[in-house]
């Protein structure tokens, strides 16, 4: 069985507090990933745990991946 890897964006959640730094959401283009509000950066992975610790190697992005 194969991992699906999709685009998932990560950036402040635009109802948030404006400080904490979110996976907002996936999807299977990086153009549209990039396009949703709040996104500063968008890391292609087969799960929110690997997108979060891209974002980590990346740019040093704390994230709680198991949160929605």
């Amino acid at each position: 069985m194969s991992a699906t890897y999709r685009w998932y964006s990560v950036g402040r959640h635009p109802q948030g507090d404006g400080r904490t730094i979110t996976i907002l959401g996936w999807s299977k283009d990086r153009l549209k990933a990039m396009a949703r509000a709040g996104t500063i950066e968008a890391y292609y992975a087969a799960n929110r745990k690997m997108a979060a610790a891209k974002a980590k190697a990346d740019r040093g992005f704390e994230i709680e991946w198991r949160k929605y």
